[in-house]
Formats: structure tokens, C-alpha cells, sequence
């Protein structure tokens, strides 16, 4: 849209309104916020203060892995400030999905001498058995890579009101804006889940990446998300979720945030050695 210029929906479809928002919240952990739904009783603050096992080589080989369980979340093509109902919210089209973004944490992290390697393997083209087939995509990057330390599963969110009012998260940084992101840490503090022991090594570390990009870009991350689930995070001590924004979000706003969490994410592994 040219400035001063307004759209408004075809009275044709059916349509409902987009609210931009910067979620915030939680407890503070020094300088950062996490919501915790564990009710495990973790020190979350002691927890910060532990290395994370992760220990970057920075030679130029792949440590990092980035996929996407589902590949197929689409973001908005522009920001009109409505949506119609009847849009589509998957694609195959990966300039216009998670790849996307995906594909920016990539050159982001090679600019900064990261080996990265970025798997956009569709695993989502039957809904159901998504996490199985990412799963295998891990696997398979862990045989042919075995110096990945680090592996990222890159999705998106959605937030929708009972009134039909879908939430844009945003934040202004270097006077752009970036689709807000998220963090997802996993938990098995009573043993449930029977194959995630070592869930507090990626606790450790996404703990250090938020309060890293509490330091370089404040509000571009929302809350860290601390839950009793898994998520195929026990693949390795390196495990990362992250929700980049959500389906009306641009992909602009999302290929800017790609580009941001690779910097905040190369300069918490660089001091991982």
C-alpha cells in the first residue's frame, strides 16, 4: 500500500481483523522474561548460570542443523490490517513459508563463520506424524553431519480470539519491523516422557540465547516458553524450538527476525567454545 492509502476487504469474502501486539510477560530471570508451566520447580535462574554442553569447533564444518517439522506454514504476503477467512495459511511455496525465515537464519549464521546445513524437507504434507518424519530428517543430518551440535526446528504460530481477531506480534528494531519470536524449551522433570533426560542442556542454552537477545534487540523475543513436552528435543544438547511470528505476519517481518536470531544465536554460540 502507498502511504496515506488504506485497503479494506472485499465485501464478498469473509474477512476479520489483524491486532499488532508485542506479548510480554512472565517471570524475570535477570534480564529476561520466561512463562513456566512446568510446576517442576526448577531454578531457572541457577540453571542460566550453568555452561551449556555445547562447545562450537568454528572451523568451517556443519554444527549446526536448521528444519522445519512443519514445513508448510505460510506468513501473509502484505499487512493490510484484515484477513479473509478463506485464505490459505500452508504453502508449498517456500519464499513465502517457514523456509524462508529459515533460510535467513542460515546466511546469518554462516556470515559469522557457522557451518550450518538447512534441511527443507517437507514434513508436513500429512499433518499428522510430522514430528516422526522431522525426527528422521535429524537423523539423517546427524549420520552425514556428526559435528552438528546444534539443531533448530523453525516454525511459526497462530493466535486467533473466540471474536476472530487474529494477533500480529511485532517489534520495531532499526526502525523495521520483525515478527516477534518465541523460544520453546522442553521438561521431563519426573522421567515421563522415558527417553528425555538431558532436557536441562537445551534449558541452559536457549536460557543464554534469550538473555543474549535481550541484549542486542530488546522485545524482538517473546517470553520463553518453559513446558513439560518434548518436540524431538532430546536429539541432541543443542535442541532449539523457535516460533518465528505468526500467519499474519509478513514474510518480510519474518525473513528480518531469521536474519536477527542468527546474529543473537552466533554470538551465544561463539562463546561457547
Amino acid at each position: 500500500l502507498l502511504p496515506g492509502t488504506q485497503a479494506t476487504p472485499d465485501p464478498d469474502r469473509a474477512s476479520g481483523p489483524v491486532e499488532e501486539i508485542q506479548l510480554e510477560g512472565g517471570a524475570q530471570i535477570d534480564s529476561f522474561f520466561v512463562r513456566d508451566s512446568t510446576d517442576s520447580g526448577t531454578d531457572l535462574a541457577a540453571e542460566l548460570l550453568e555452561d551449556p554442553d555445547v562447545h562450537m569447533k568454528l572451523d568451517g564444518s556443519v554444527e549446526v542443523l536448521i528444519y522445519h517439522t512443519h514445513t508448510s506454514e505460510a506468513y501473509a504476503a502484505s499487512a493490510p490490517g484484515f484477513y479473509y477467512t478463506d485464505s490459505p495459511t500452508r504453502t508449498q511455496n517456500q519464499d513465502a513459508s517457514v523456509v524462508a525465515a529459515g533460510e535467513e537464519l542460515r546466511k546469518s549464521l554462516e556470515a559469522q563463520g557457522i557451518g550450518v546445513v538447512h534441511d527443507k524437507t517437507v514434513n508436513d504434507t500429512v499433518f499428522n506424524g510430522s514430528y516422526d518424519r522431522s525426527w528422521e530428517v535429524i537423523q539423517n543430518n546427524l549420520a552425514k553431519y556428526p559435528g552438528i551440535q546444534v539443531t533448530i526446528d523453525l516454525h511459526r504460530d497462530s493466535m486467533t480470539s473466540e471474536a476472530g481477531v487474529k494477533y500480529k506480534p511485532t517489534a520495531e528494531v532499526g526502525g523495521r519491523k520483525a515478527a516477534q519470536a518465541m523460544l520453546l524449551a522442553g521438561c521431563d522433570a519426573d522421567g515421563s516422557w522415558g527417553d528425555f533426560p538431558d532436557w536441562r542442556q537445551n534449558l541452559r542454552l536457549m536460557l543464554r540465547v534469550q538473555q543474549k537477545a535481550q541484549a542486542l534487540y530488546p522485545g524482538l523475543m517473546r517470553p520463553l516458553s518453559f513446558s513439560n513436552s518434548k518436540y524431538n528435543m532430546n536429539a541432541t544438547h543443542g535442541s532449539i524450538l523457535v516460533e518465528v511470528g505468526t500467519e499474519v505476519n509478513t514474510v518480510a517481518e519474518a525473513r528480518y527476525t531469521g536474519q536477527l536470531v542468527g546474529e543473537i544465536l552466533g554470538e551465544t554460540l561463539k562463546e561457547c567454545r
